[in-house]
């Protein structure tokens, strides 16, 4: 049976020195456990990608087309950012 992961976007709020408070977002990967619902295991999280909402919900969506496993975040969100 395939894993299935649920894809979602974090929040944040920096404090920037020059500029004041900050919104960040972020990606988090939970696995859905279809035995217990609305239980969800947090497998990788993280947060303060950019603060650029549209920035971030392209990127959620690309991870879920990819049907992204956790391990891979760190380096689709490097790719992604370069």
């Amino acid at each position: 049976m395939k894993d299935t992961y649920l894809y979602e976007i974090t929040e944040s709020e920096e404090i920037i020195e020059e500029t004041g408070r900050l919104k960040t977002y972020g990606i988090m990967i939970c696995h859905s456990n279809r035995e217990f619902a609305n239980q969800k295991n947090e497998y990788c999280r993280i947060d303060n990608i950019s603060p650029d909402y549209n920035k971030i919900v392209d990127l959620k969506n690309l991870i879920e087309r990819l049907e992204l496993y956790p391990i891979h975040l760190p380096d689709v969100i490097e790719d992604f950012l370069s």
